[in-house]
């Protein structure tokens, strides 16, 4: 018996299948599912063409997206640099020869013109002066002129503080004028009182310049009185008075006060700036610009 089961055992062993392999596999599923060669083909030629379109379109939209930004940016430097042709074209450009070295200016101011002086004669800039006193800026403001010439050579410079004075006709002593060096800065100075003129001139000299003006008080309203413009005071034989704005100290002649036409002067140490003017406001306003450019 123990050898009938042993057979057995060895007969059922055998006719299990053999051990399973990739090629038994596919054998068993083609037998099993029979695909048709000609619809596998065909399934994977779909699959391809169906992919292949994505791939290119893909590559053509990035192509084209490349393009046209590079499109738009050839376009705006195009445009970038004609419009900066365009602005050099009509751009006005000063008509003058030669280097031309503009002054700074002692401090700000709102406005700026600029005027030129064909020849350094007497009494040459007096009506200029007056012509460009009109402001119709509202509001207090501040216009600085300045005064350029042409010297023989066709260079265009700046009038020095001496030149002003002749041309805009004020009579000083030489010892005055001899302390003056660089520019002036003429200016004028809009307020609810009208327009008033002054004019700043640099001093090598401040103790010396005090007391030639001084010394010359009783002359002053008449030898500048180009500094009234188009208003023509009562110039009276009046004291001068000593007074003080911010510790600067100055002297006035009040012509008429109720208007604040009137003549002063005084010294900004800090710079050695004499100032003129032609009313009180106006001095005290050019001091305040002073001490906010120090």
């Amino acid at each position: 018996m123990p050898g009938n089961q042993l057979t057995n055992t060895l007969n059922i062993k055998q006719s299990e299948p053999s051990i399973r392999t990739m090629k038994s596999d596919v054998s068993e599923f083609l037998a099993n599912t029979k695909p048709s060669l000609i619809k596998m083909l065909s399934t994977q030629i779909e699959e391809e063409r169906m992919n292949r379109p994505t791939r290119r379109n893909f590559a053509s939209d990035y192509a084209g997206k490349i393009g046209a930004a590079i499109a738009v940016l050839v376009a705006i430097g195009v445009l970038a640099a004609g419009g900066y042709a365009a602005f050099r074209f009509f751009q006005k450009t000063p008509s003058q020869r030669g280097n031309v070295l503009v002054p700074q200016p002692f401090f700000r101011t709102e406005l700026s013109d600029t005027v030129a002086i064909p020849e350094i004669r007497n009494g040459a800039l007096e009506p200029i002066l007056k012509e460009r006193a009109a402001i119709t800026d509202p509001g207090a403001v501040m216009k600085r002129l300045i005064a350029m010439t042409e010297n023989a050579d066709g260079t265009v410079r700046a009038i020095s503080a001496n030149e002003f004075l002749v041309t805009a006709g004020i009579s000083a002593s030489t010892v005055l004028t001899k302390t003056f060096y660089g520019p002036a800065m003429p200016l004028y100075f809009k307020s609810n009182r009208g327009v008033r003129f002054a004019v700043l001139l640099q001093t090598s000299d401040a103790d010396r310049a005090r007391s030639e003006l001084l010394h010359d008080e009783t002359n002053l309203a008449f030898k500048w009185s180009v500094i009234f413009l188009n208003q023509t005071p009562e110039i009276k034989i009046l004291p001068y008075e000593d007074r003080i704005y911010r510790n600067i100290n100055y002297r006035i002649i009040p012509l008429e006060p109720v208007n604040d036409l009137q003549l002063v002067y005084g010294i900004f140490p800090a710079k050695n700036y004499l100032i003129v003017a032609a009313s009180e406001e106006t001095f005290q306003v050019i001091v305040n610009r002073l001490f906010e450019a120090s």
